[in-house]
């Protein structure tokens, strides 16, 4: 309106906050205006704001920058916005304007844009669906914060927008791309995301995570109109356990029928029936390991030193518990590394829980009296608060690694700022502290989780942190070079292969000996899973480790049935960790690889990509 641009972020979620600093960052160097400049002459009109309802207050949700959600839009835009109730100020502001200048928001699961139907073609309040405030109660500090009514813009509001950016990054995105970009029918009902990617205006903006679900990617064999595809041994193994698992067969039972009727007789006639066979059934079972040491042990390093670097308290446990276990048994020297309090995750009742234990021993030790009232008097205050519900995870994750063999001198808890501050990851007060650690140990083997989709983003964070303090690490001295099946058999993959999409495009690196470098292993297990076919090497657990397991988990009573961020997953992460690992066992069992009672998948390299 007149010298003003009109932005319209649909949904006030982390993921539009962060990438809409970003393009006005992009804009502002584009243009040699600084950000504050362009942001003056911009309404930013928010789907809806994040308050209490009982203070009115901007609720203290925090990304992984440790941004609060309104203080994003508080420090950095102007005076005036306008939120969901203002309805009829906002179809006038946009009705005079003409038109939106930009439009920014991230897909739904289900490819809507934001909130927004086909069917809501005018501007207004409408209910917000009941998945869509489960996927935001991470966001708003609980379901019941999460907002039941929103303001759609309207697809009338879109259709003529001037500029349209949609952002899917990571896989949480994936589903909505599929429903966006690849409808499973003609005849399947539109969604308003479809209805707008034909448009001129919209801009896609993906990462390769995003479009791993994708078909064309997925399983291109059924979409692609060469046999480029053939040339990737990645892919080739993804084609025949595809064909295995629609079949319902074993790899050694297929017939050259099971493949022609998939439209991979080209496969068979280029590679030969039993070659093909033998290849991917010998490939994959040299990857499972069971009752021996997943890391390689020789006569110079005889009890390698081995570090797990877990993002949250309790992220060890769920997706290596079991190997964790593997490596204590092994004589391996473990030392697991925390890289953030947890504290955030932390309900005051999990700390006053612990006051009234105080209170119990102050029965038996007076000089404990007054412990449990001075922690209920300070729970209010910011700094002390933050410093109990860390202290509740310490006592949990000690007590868990404790109890599978890891000494208390062997767990170390780094407390990296950018968890409290609004420190960048890279930033050296975070990579500081992982480089004092990594020198001090001199690893051979580190750990550290690779499923970017944990809500907050905070596993990101720590992988960006991590990665920064190991492009200038080197063991001193420098290991022998590694004899490991994975090197001497051509199985270590090459560094962009520790992501799964780019892994599937290149064929895997026979020179991985780095003895200058430890080993990387990647891990996943609270948010994702890695399947059989794309992991470097499978940990096939015994009954007793998938219970130790287990039992692990449940010491971190504060992430238990009242846990504050759970996702969209109901389930107890104790039930997703077993779920996952038996669903993992279930697979290597139907591909003809052995019947075990769970099991842990990994990726391996040299390098971080």
């Amino acid at each position: 309106k007149g010298d003003r641009e009109i932005v319209l972020i649909l949904g006030s979620d982390r993921l539009s906050l962060r990438v809409l600093a970003r393009v006005v960052e992009l804009d502002a160097h584009k243009h040699t205006s600084s950000p504050s400049t362009l942001l003056a002459k911009c309404t930013v009109v928010p789907l809806f704001t994040l308050t209490d309802p009982a203070t009115g207050s901007p609720l203290p949700s925090h990304n992984h920058h440790g941004h609060s959600l309104q203080s994003v839009l508080l420090d950095t835009c102007p005076p005036k916005r306008y939120v969901w109730e203002d309805t009829e100020e906002i179809a006038s502001l946009v009705t005079d304007a003409g038109s939106v200048d930009l439009v920014l928001f991230a897909p739904e699961v289900d490819g809507h844009a934001g909130v927004m139907g086909v069917r809501d073609t005018q501007p207004g309040p409408v209910m917000v669906p009941y998945q869509h405030r489960l996927r935001m109660s991470d966001d708003c500090g609980g379901f019941e914060h999460t907002p039941s009514e929103a303001y759609a813009v309207g697809m009338g509001c879109l259709s003529t927008a001037k500029k349209i950016i949609v952002v899917a990054v990571s896989e949480l995105y994936g589903e909505a791309l599929v429903k966006t970009l690849d409808p499973p029918h003609p005849s399947a009902d539109p969604t308003s995301l479809s209805l707008l990617v034909s448009q001129k205006t919209l801009s896609l903006y993906v990462d390769p995570f995003a479009v791993l679900a994708l078909p064309c990617i997925a399983t291109p064999w059924l979409h692609a109109t060469s046999t480029l595809w053939t040339q990737s041994p990645r892919l080739v193994k993804s084609a025949v356990v595809w064909t295995a698992q629609q079949t319902g067969k074993a790899i050694p039972t297929l017939t050259s029928k099971d493949f022609l009727q998939r439209g991979l007789g080209g496969l068979i006639a280029k590679r030969g029936l039993s070659a093909l066979l033998s290849t991917v059934q010998r490939d994959i079972a040299d990857r499972v390991r069971f009752a021996c040491p997943i890391v390689p042990l020789s006569a110079s390093d005889p009890h390698p030193t081995v570090v797990v670097f877990s993002p949250h308290p309790d992220d060890d446990v769920v997706s290596m518990g079991g190997t964790l276990s593997n490596l204590q048994a092994h004589g391996c020297d473990v030392h697991v590394a925390y890289m953030v309090s947890g504290s955030n995750a932390v309900s005051t009742d999990s700390v006053l829980a612990h006051s009234r234990f105080a209170e119990t021993l102050a029965d038996l030790n007076p000089a404990l009296k007054g412990v449990s009232e001075w922690i209920k008097d300070n729970m209010d205050s910011k700094e002390i608060g933050i410093q109990l519900k860390g202290a509740v995870r310490r006592t949990e994750a000690t007590a868990a690694v404790e109890g599978m063999g890891v000494p208390q001198d062997h767990v170390h808890f780094l407390d990296l700022p950018f968890y409290t501050t609004k420190s960048a990851p890279e930033a050296p007060e975070n990579v500081d502290r992982v480089s004092k650690l990594l020198n001090a140990l001199q690893p051979s083997h580190l750990f550290l989780a690779a499923d970017l989709c944990d809500p907050h983003g905070t596993h990101g964070a720590c992988y960006e942190a991590l990665k920064a303090a190991l492009s200038t690490f080197s063991l001193s001295p420098p290991l022998p070079p590694c004899k490991c099946s994975l090197c001497t058999q051509g199985m270590a993959p090459s560094a962009s292969q520790l992501v799964p999409l780019l892994g599937a495009l290149s064929p895997p690196d026979q020179t991985h000996t780095q003895p200058e470098h430890p080993r990387l292993w990647l891990y996943r297990g609270a948010w994702q899973d890695y399947p059989a076919d794309q992991a470097d090497v499978i940990l096939a657990l015994t009954g007793e480790q998938l219970t130790q397991k287990l039992v692990a988990i449940q010491r971190h009573f504060s992430q238990g049935a009242g846990a504050m961020f759970k996702g969209t997953d109901s389930r107890e992460f104790w039930e997703r960790a077993r779920d996952r690992n038996k669903a993992l066992a279930d697979e290597l069992a139907q591909l003809g690889q052995g019947t075990y009672v769970a099991a842990e998948a990994f990726t391996t390299g040299f390098e971080l990509p």
